[in-house]
């Protein structure tokens, strides 16, 4: 069986830590710092690592498109609820110094907000504008910018500037995909200088806009379900007349988005990009699995066709995880989360069972799904565990979930 990449590199590792040993003066890791214990999935034996410091009761992990680790593992941050409030704040380990930090002036952020994979510094949006800060405790708040003066009027509400917060291949610009009232405005912003550039315009929602990872002028988005600001009335993703569900769109710089129709004829949701900016993955429906989009050819194909609700790629795309809601879906229900190779075709449980958050009949409004995703190039998934009555951040090691897969 041919070795990847990702392989080697945790192979490389493990024999590293083996022969030399950790100095007690070296970078902690979650299965070594004071802050996370031990969780043994009961069905399937798989070991991860809770984060069991609590800065607030209930802490969670990133939406799935924007990883919250660095790479090289300095740096995790996560959400932070205090109920009854709805308003996220922030959170963050330091790996380096084996502290957790709070930050409660970090308010209102967006869906996903983008972490320098370098820096640990983290971006996100409120209503007010785009902002950064620190991982480090003595940091402070700066804005990048304020809300776009070429913005139409708000007459009701301005919902977000941002849904994920992705930056450009050349680190330079943001992508904004914000709501004002019924409008759906969208264009880049210089991280620099805080200039926006807008790209077009439209009456239906688009948003979970994502830059390419290799080309500035590439923007992969989404029609999604919205509720209208003045009826009320939920819109829902069209189908257009030649039968293709309106989900996916690629969006180049100066022209009009192309519709990307989904596999098989069926329906799409909850896409990201490969690493190599070649293709874009997204969870395929009614007949389930993972499907790969090729840029070049325009071919798609099958990579799994076990269900999944969210999922992510390594950056070798060999491997893939993904979590699959347990019955009925909706906010808050019982979760099953999965570590799959595509050389072996061999899956793995890392959670059997996430159970139930709430109930069908009281949703949660803080969107308690695993969310699992690779981060610290590749040697680590974080997900979100429901335990104990309340959402928790789980780490857990990629390489023994090689080696279950072999």
């Amino acid at each position: 069986m041919r070795m990847g990449h990702t392989y080697l590199v945790h192979l490389f590792a493990a024999i590293l830590c083996t022969t030399v040993g950790l100095r007690g003066d070296e970078m902690k890791r979650p299965e070594s710092s004071r802050h996370f214990a031990e969780w043994r999935d009961p069905g399937s034996g798989v070991v991860s690592y809770v984060l069991q410091t609590r800065v607030a009761p209930q802490q969670q992990s990133f939406y799935f498109v924007n990883r919250s680790m660095t790479t090289d593992g300095r740096f995790l941050w996560f959400y932070c609820l205090n109920p009854p409030s709805n308003t996220r704040t922030m959170g963050v380990v330091d790996f380096k110094t084996d502290e957790v930090r709070y930050f409660p002036e970090i308010r209102g952020v967006g869906a996903s907000p983008y972490v320098d994979l370098k820096t640990g510094d983290l971006y996100w949006t409120t209503t007010r504008g785009v902002f950064r800060r620190s991982p480090l405790e003595d940091g402070t708040i700066k804005q990048l910018c304020g809300v776009p003066a070429s913005f139409p009027k708000v007459e009701r509400r301005l919902y977000q500037l941002a849904c994920h917060l992705t930056r450009n291949a050349s680190e330079t610009k943001f992508f904004l995909d914000a709501r004002i009232d019924n409008q759906f405005v969208c264009g880049d912003m210089d991280i620099a200088t805080g200039h926006y550039t807008e790209w077009g315009r439209m009456d239906v929602m688009f948003n979970h806009a994502q830059f390419s990872p290799t080309d500035d002028d590439m923007v992969l988005i989404c029609k999604e379900y919205w509720n209208d600001a003045v009826t009320g009335k939920q819109r829902v993703i069209p189908t257009s007349a030649d039968g293709i569900y309106e989900r996916l769109w690629l969006w180049k710089k100066g022209n009009r988005p192309k519709l990307v129709p989904p596999i098989n004829g069926g329906r799409a949701t909850h896409e990201w990009w490969g690493a190599d900016g070649t293709s874009f993955y997204y969870c395929a429906y009614p007949k389930h699995g993972i499907a790969r989009y090729d840029l070049k050819t325009g071919e798609q194909r099958m990579i799994t066709t076990n269900r999944a609700t969210h999922a992510h790629s390594s950056r070798d795309d060999l491997y893939f995880v993904f979590d699959q809601n347990l019955g009925r879906w909706y906010r808050g229900c019982a979760w099953k989360v999965f570590f799959y190779s595509t050389e072996s075709d061999k899956t793995v449980c890392i959670v059997t069972h996430n159970p139930a958050y709430n109930t069908p009949e009281k949703p949660s409004s803080w969107h308690p799904d695993p969310h699992p995703q690779f981060v610290a190039n590749d040697r680590y998934i974080v997900s979100t565990l429901n335990i104990g009555g309340a959402m928790n951040v789980l780490v857990t090691p990629v390489a023994p979930l090689m080696e279950a897969v072999k």
